[in-house]
């Protein structure tokens, strides 16, 4: 049987947030925070965080408190949903806001962390894999609001993309999530004891057949909502080709008129134009006739001559 994910949310959930897997979260918090740590306490919170059911697919997070005093969320994102520089100031500030009690004054307010550990890239245009987020001053950059808020980005396509020579004990941890390349997997175990428990741990949760069949459900659900979600994208395209036709030919016809009346003022104009510059022609050719039939006239040519020379009716020349 080959081994489950580390990543997957309840594998994860089971190796870092069991019961008696508390030392395997202190030394993976440690790699994270870079920092010692003295104590490890699980939250097991039950507002704060549904257990998992083999009927209902959510979404697990490890929570803890170290040394005390401070409250940690660790959240394992395998999809991105473009969303996750929100969604992860909003875990902390739920996490952060949880211990506030009525009358309680805000200094007490523990110091609380949010960890993301993303298998897809998160900031396109930085670097590091592993990033540190808190609240400072625009232009005095090391000048810090407080310390109590801290947000953690992991991102592992980074990692595993890098060239690194010095490995540090994040690394190691980072080999064992992704768990891809089984050389590096049994270094890490090697080299970091707490490793090698959690991939005993591992080898324990894939030979339960009951998770096995939790995350084949959980699959197949994820599967489902992929090909609903791509249905649903193709639909969308669809309609929105159909109403980008619609609208389109709504807005030719719409043009076509307006562009049919100013040709059709144009044409009037330059037909109008044409037709009074040749009534006018006409009108002079008229008038100039009727100057030669009176100039005839007056010298006492007989009208019938007048009118054969002008083309005039005869009526006309009478009345000049």
């Amino acid at each position: 049987m080959n081994k489950v994910e580390p990543t997957r949310d309840l594998v994860f959930k089971r190796i870092f947030g069991k019961v008696g897997n508390e030392e395997i979260l202190k030394e993976f918090l440690e790699a994270i925070l870079e920092t010692t740590i003295d104590k490890v306490e699980l939250d097991l919170d039950k507002d704060m965080e549904p257990e998992y059911d083999e009927d209902k697919k959510n979404i697990l997070d490890v929570r803890a408190k170290i040394n005390g005093d401070t409250n940690i969320n660790i959240e394992m994102q395998i999809r991105d949903n473009k969303d996750m520089e929100k969604r992860s100031l909003y875990h902390w500030s739920k996490l952060y806001l949880h211990e506030l009690k009525k009358g309680m004054p805000y200094d007490k307010l523990p110091k609380t962390i949010v960890i993301v550990i993303a298998k897809y890239i998160v900031f396109e245009d930085m670097e590091a894999y592993h990033t540190k987020w808190m609240l400072r001053e625009n232009k005095v950059k090391d000048r810090i609001l407080t310390d109590v808020e801290e947000i953690h980005f992991i991102e592992i396509p980074k990692f595993k993309n890098m060239n690194v020579k010095n490995m540090k004990k994040l690394d190691f941890w980072l080999w064992f999530l992704d768990y891809t390349n089984g050389e590096m997997v049994k270094m890490a175990t090697e080299k970091e004891l707490a490793i090698r428990r959690a991939v005993e741990e591992l080898d324990r949760l894939t030979a339960d057949p009951r998770l096995q069949r939790i995350l084949d459900a959980e699959e197949l659900a994820r599967m489902d909502e992929d090909v609903l979600r791509r249905q649903a994208i193709k639909q969308g395209l669809e309609e929105g080709r159909k109403q980008g036709i619609e609208q389109g030919i709504e807005q030719g016809i719409e043009q076509g008129i307006e562009q049919g009346i100013e040709q059709g003022i144009k044409q009037g104009i330059e037909q109008g134009i044409e037709q009074g510059i040749e009534q006018g022609i006409e009108q002079g050719k008229k008038e100039e006739k009727l100057e030669t039939a009176k100039k005839m006239k007056e010298k006492g040519i007989d009208i019938d001559v007048i009118v054969e020379v002008t083309g005039l009716a005869k009526e006309e020349i009478e009345k000049i």
